[in-house]
């Protein structure tokens, strides 16, 4: 995954208010100590939280993206680790006071894996432990994103992104063309999001242990034709 997005991921998350998300979480884990930020991609939150004072260590499943998040710490001469994890099977890692994971990492674990998934996270955090994290809601997946097109065209990179809904599952195909002196290298990769309904998420957290409140990209209270979940459940 991400292995040719990966070189310009930061590029194209200019519009993601990482301040904002930043502070919000800096509220929900005061008086936490360690934890983990799994998604991490290019470790931009990860960097965020050390910088904060937080013990964090940044988990990816993609090779690519945590060369990026290694290479972002090194050049701010923070001590992160990083290691290669995928969400839908985490194993068995030391216990700590909280996890997160920002900007659509759960759209990946498979419907049938949620449970699962969740409650080998209540098992990982210590008691009155914190778990945040966030995914494209419904309605973005199949009213926003849906069987639309979308593309870019900057100076070294042009991508167009063609989605193909089906049930409840996204299919996105980038097609990259990157700029090589006078011609462009072709690239393609294909990604699938997963649709999880809030009240599908509200109860495999419940089932699991969680205590849950959700909310919005704005950080307010969910409604259904939001685009982004974040959920914030305690131990």
């Amino acid at each position: 995954m991400y292995e040719i997005l990966s070189k310009y991921y930061d590029g194209l998350m200019t519009d993601f208010d990482y301040d904002a998300y930043e502070a919000f979480l800096a509220g929900k884990l005061t008086g936490l100590t360690d934890g983990y930020d799994m998604a991490c991609g290019s470790g931009e939150m990860t960097v965020r939280l050390k910088k904060r004072g937080f013990d964090v260590a940044g988990c990816d499943v993609s090779p690519e993206m945590l060369e990026k998040a290694v290479g972002k710490a090194h050049r701010q001469r923070l001590n992160i680790p990083f290691f290669v994890c995928d969400l839908n099977n985490i194993g068995t890692i030391k216990k700590r006071d909280f996890v997160t994971a920002v900007c659509d990492g759960f759209n990946y674990v498979r419907p049938n894996n949620l449970s699962k998934v969740f409650s080998t996270i209540y098992a990982l955090l210590n008691d009155g432990g914190v778990f945040v994290f966030d995914i494209s809601s419904e309605h973005k997946l199949k009213h926003v994103l849906g069987n639309n097109l979308f593309f870019e065209d900057n100076e070294n990179l042009t991508y167009f992104w063609q989605n193909s809904l089906k049930g409840d599952k996204v299919k996105m195909e980038l097609t990259f063309f990157e700029k090589q002196g006078d011609s462009y290298k072709r690239s393609d990769e294909t990604e699938t999001q997963y649709v999880h309904k809030a009240s599908e998420i509200a109860a495999a957290l419940k089932g699991a242990g969680f205590k849950t409140e959700f909310f919005n990209e704005k950080f307010k209270k969910f409604n259904e034709s939001d685009n982004r979940l974040v959920a914030v459940a305690k131990k």
